[in-house]
């Protein structure tokens, strides 16, 4: 079996290569003959990487006459793809993943190559866009149309794979038929994120966001709680804030006045380990999510999580149990989420038991194998083979 995955677009190589889990991938590849991986790239030229054994990376490079339109950008993108895989016609199965442009060449692909092909449906960006109060009318009628071409690129597909059950529900409820449905969700290599052994984290109190600081995230009410513990005279307490984002400026601003607040740049992914075993807790208020990649790795370093149930979340957290849930959404939940917050500073070792539980939670359902044979047997289901 082999497939041809068209991942996305990154400004070079390194930097995708920086950013990018490729555990799933990995995972995956050890089931299958090949995997060809596909990006678009504005300043590294055509190049193919070797990743591993069984992972060839090809980067399209992007030139400058066609990188600034979204349109030309992917047009062309499209059709040098096509004509460079057309020549190779060795992929049984195409996947392509939403959340980029590229999802609308699935057309021309499935029309011209021949192949079966697979959406793998990672998160609601439209529910996330209506959320948000401060949208524009224009912002909301593109976003519909967005909706609607996206939409019609899945019905194309063979197959859907949803990284979460409130995906799938909310695709069933777009009128995709449950037959082409399959829910798999994100795993975690459980042998990279693990406990460490020695607890080097000192006597302070470590907090920590780890994601992108865009409104959807809502880091702002994250931070207010850190203002309210400061106010009820919790001492030994430090938070870090990992990440980058169009709210990065904002959010600096408005903690500036606080003391043991540290923002940090996107990290690579590698060094996310060592990050997450340096904190206590992991700390998520976002709107909107699937199930997210941060939560399942802090959960398997045994760490605690505090998240708002959206999306996914609350089918694997157990409030007080392997970790924790806010009982809401809104703005006003940095109240509950510093009481949240001060009962487990003051109480440590609850907080380190349910960490526990935690990891083994995650061991039993998440670990990257497991899903990498979820996806091997959709695979296997769609060429005929189950």
């Amino acid at each position: 079996m082999k497939l041809l995955a068209i991942v996305g677009e990154s400004s070079t190589v390194e930097n995708f290569l920086r950013q990018s889990n490729l555990d799933g991938w990995n995972a995956i590849s050890r089931k299958v003959e090949e995997i060809h991986l596909v990006i678009f790239t504005y300043i590294s030229k055509n190049s193919i990487f070797y990743l591993s054994e069984k992972i060839v990376l090809h980067a399209i490079w992007i030139p400058p006459l066609f990188s600034k339109n979204p349109l030309l950008r992917l047009t062309y993108a499209t059709m040098y793809a096509i004509r460079l895989f057309k020549k190779i016609k060795k992929f049984d199965i195409i996947i392509f993943l939403t959340g980029s442009i590229y999802i609308f060449s699935c057309f021309l692909f499935r029309l011209l190559l021949f192949k079966h092909l697979v959406v793998i449906v990672l998160g609601n960006d439209f529910e996330i866009r209506l959320k948000l109060g401060d949208v524009s009318i224009w912002r909301k009628l593109s976003s519909r149309v967005l909706n609607l071409l996206e939409l019609a690129c899945i019905m194309l597909s063979d197959r859907v794979l949803c990284v979460g059950i409130s995906l799938s529900k909310a695709l069933l409820a777009r009128g995709i038929p449950s037959s082409k449905i399959r829910i798999v969700f994100n795993g975690v290599n459980t042998r990279k994120f693990l406990p460490r052994k020695k607890n080097s984290c000192g006597k302070k109190f470590r907090l920590l966001y780890a994601g992108r600081l865009s409104p959807e995230k809502r880091v702002n009410v994250i931070i207010q709680a850190f203002k309210l513990l400061k106010k009820y005279g919790v001492k030994g307490i430090e938070l870090k804030i990992v990440g980058d984002g169009p709210l990065k400026t904002c959010l600096t601003r408005y903690a500036r006045n606080l003391e043991d607040i540290t923002f940090i740049e996107r990290q690579q992914h590698d060094k996310m380990p060592s990050i997450i075993n340096d904190s206590d807790i992991l700390i998520l208020t976002s709107i909107s999510e699937g199930l997210p990649s941060i939560v399942l790795e802090a959960m398997a370093c045994g760490k605690p999580v505090i998240c708002t149930p959206v999306g996914d979340i609350p089918y694997i957290i157990k409030d007080g149990v392997n970790s924790f849930l806010l009982n809401n959404v809104s703005e006003r939940n940095s109240f509950e989420l510093a009481e949240r917050l001060k009962m487990l500073i003051l109480d440590k070792e609850y907080c380190k038991k349910v960490g526990l539980r935690a990891r083994k939670a995650v061991e039993k359902l998440f670990d990257w194998d497991r899903i990498g044979e979820r996806y091997y047997h959709c695979f296997r289901e769609i060429l005929g083979e189950t």
